[in-house]
């Protein structure tokens, strides 16, 4: 009979299974904790390292400077290593760092560490962590204030053996002072920080909206110049052919070889004819020749007549408009159709950006060789009235950009901005012919967008609107702004570029000083809390020098020897009470007070003297009250 090879497994016991169990979750949060960790050290920016650096520099010459004259050289050493160590468990680790904060305070172990350690990890905690993380930073930062409270007392009395006030005063002060107010300023700097990097990553997406629309806007121009260019020259080849048809008909018979010519130019003008629908008809829109936006450009478009009926639908509107005609020259039928395009559009602007105006002038001018053209709208009379500007439709300038665009192809310049008084103002000078017939690679082909326009804010983005106008009328440019009472007028429903500076309210203007207030009062709570706490930490500091002296002074040394080896005399309160507490002498010796501590049990020290002379020296027990 043979023995089968299986071997069956030994059965663990169960302690060994959850022993095993654990051991592999621990290492499985180890190595969570180490990938972390390096990706963190990786994403870190050499500014980040070299600020780094500089802290952990500053606060261990601080520990140094505070310990190295009550501490031996090997303790004063293990408490730099332990700055070094600790504070960059603040980026790596920071809701852990936190929670250790409490025991760090309560014991003042680094005392001027456990500030910092705070500060840095509540600011990360609400700055970077993830959004449920970051919800629980307030429970987080409350539980440690909880915590150090409950570990300070607890430490505190048990030297004692019971409550006191002044020692419950104590451990508050510890825990204000060392944990809850640099949590709270962390807090505070983080959550505006994270505002900060979302409203700049808001306004990076609205500029490029905006950028969008404007390059929208010009193709829409560029293909209702094509829709025009194609509907002019085909109704004139549609003309040639027919002429010179009837003419192949005419010479037939008395010249046919004229014929033949006649007919060769008819043949042309429908080969022409067919090429430009097939190239330029693509880009006609049914939808903009219903709204009436590209229409058919019939041959009173851009006349007088036809500037004058816009004037006066403007008018039975209720607004007060004027025009003024000058014609000396004939400009072309694509002059003529820009011409009527820019005073339509300033109308349709002024009707749903400035419905209160005072007035309404167009000026056109055409003489031997340009046509210039200016619309103005007055000021509201209502103008310091803000409930009549709520009325009043912001937009985008993407109509202005349309304009600029047809007027730039034909080889003119635009300009467009308020008025000192609170008007607006549209300028636009055209060539009377064009120089150059446009092609379809030039309406095809948007031109180079403007750069993205600046954001007028005091580190945080504001609500977008236009950037500031040029008040002058430099050829070619373009503005897009219009300022309160008359906002800037628009054809599309996107988002507003970014306010001007200038036309900022009151209340956006005087920012500046509220947040240079909030931060000379946040740098003086914090040169007041550090200030309490050197006052803290040099109090200590000088008992446990005193205890250290203790021994050093000898019966017989005078009172001069005495005090150079001892720290400077306490407070009056605390003098008072040592001498309430101290145990009886004999008269007529005159002595010394200073305050001492053993293992965070305040102590007082007495000198006694008799003829100038050290005869007596005791160590007693401070009680609280």
């Amino acid at each position: 009979m043979e023995r089968s090879s299986d071997v069956m497994p030994t059965p663990r016991r169960p302690g060994e299974v959850q022993l095993m169990l654990s051991r592999t979750a621990v290492h499985r949060v180890a190595l969570r904790f180490l990938k972390q960790a390096r990706q963190r050290a990786r994403a870190a920016s050499a500014r980040a390292w070299i600020g780094e650096g500089l802290v952990i520099a500053a606060v261990a010459a601080i520990e140094y400077h505070a310990s190295h004259r009550t501490h031996s050289g090997a303790e004063v050493t293990l408490i730099v290593v332990s700055v070094v160590v600790c504070l960059p468990l603040r980026r790596l680790i920071p809701a852990g760092t936190l929670l250790g904060t409490s025991v760090l305070s309560a014991w003042s172990v680094l005392p001027f560490v456990t500030p910092v350690l705070a500060f840095g990890s509540t600011r990360r905690l609400a700055a970077r962590e993830p959004a449920p993380r970051r919800r629980s930073t307030p429970l987080l930062t409350t539980a440690t204030a909880l915590a150090t409270f409950g570990l300070s007392t607890l430490h505190s009395v048990l030297p004692h053996g019971g409550f006191s006030s002044k020692l419950l005063v104590y451990s508050a002060g510890v825990t204000l002072l060392f944990v809850v107010a640099p949590a709270l300023v962390g807090l505070v700097v983080g959550q505006r920080r994270r505002l900060l990097t979302v409203l700049q990553e808001r306004n990076r997406h609205l500029e490029q909206a905006q950028r969008l629309t404007e390059t929208r806007s010009r193709l829409q121009e560029r293909a209702r110049i094509a829709q025009e260019m194609h509907d002019l020259l085909g109704h004139r080849l549609t003309l040639i052919s027919l002429y010179a048809g009837a003419v192949e008909m005419n010479t037939a018979r008395e010249a046919p070889r004229l014929s033949e010519e006649c007919g060769l130019v008819a043949s042309t003008a429908r080969t022409a004819m067919a090429e430009l629908r097939d190239l330029l008809g693509v880009l006609r829109d049914d939808r903009l020749v219903e709204d009436g936006s590209a229409a058919f450009s019939s041959d009173i478009t851009g006349t007088e007549d036809d500037i004058r009926a816009l004037v006066e639908a403007t008018r039975r509107t209720g607004l007060r408009a004027r025009l003024d005609w000058t014609e000396i020259g004939s400009p072309s039928p694509v002059v003529r159709s820009a011409l009527h395009r820019l005073v339509r559009e300033s109308l349709t602007n002024i009707h749903k950006h400035a419905p209160d105006t005072s007035g309404i002038v167009v000026k056109i001018g055409i003489g031997k060789t340009a046509v210039d053209v200016t619309i103005r709208n007055g000021p509201s009379p209502h103008a310091s009235d803000k409930s009549a500007n709520r009325v009043r439709l912001a937009g985008t300038g993407s109509g202005l950009v349309a304009l600029e665009e047809r007027v730039r192809l034909l080889g003119g310049t635009f300009s467009a901005g308020p008025d000192d008084d609170g008007g607006f103002t549209t300028r636009a000078r055209m060539p009377l012919h064009t120089q150059e017939p446009l092609t379809v690679s030039e309406a095809a082909v948007p031109a180079p967008t403007r750069p993205p326009r600046p954001v007028a804010v005091d580190g945080l983005p504001d609500t977008p609107a236009a950037v500031e106008p040029g008040g002058d009328n430099t050829p070619g440019t373009t503005t897009d702004v219009h300022p309160s009472p008359i906002p800037a007028p628009s054809t599309a429903d996107t988002p507003a570029p970014t306010e001007p500076a200038a036309a900022r309210p009151a209340g956006k203007a005087g920012r500046p000083r509220t947040l240079l207030g909030c931060a000379a009062a946040l740098v003086a709570l914090l040169l007041g809390l550090a200030a309490i706490g050197i006052w803290i930490r040099t109090e200590i500091d000088e008992a446990r020098s005193n205890s250290a002296h203790y021994a050093k002074v000898k019966n017989g040394m005078t009172r001069d020897e005495v005090r150079e080896l001892l720290g400077p005399e306490p407070s009056a309160d605390s003098l008072r009470e040592m001498r309430e507490q101290e145990p009886s002498r004999r008269e007529g010796q005159d002595c010394l007070y200073r305050l001492g501590m053993d293992r965070r049990v305040p102590l007082a020290y007495r000198f006694c003297f008799d003829r100038g002379h050290l005869v007596d020296k005791q160590t007693f027990r401070l009680t609280s009250r």
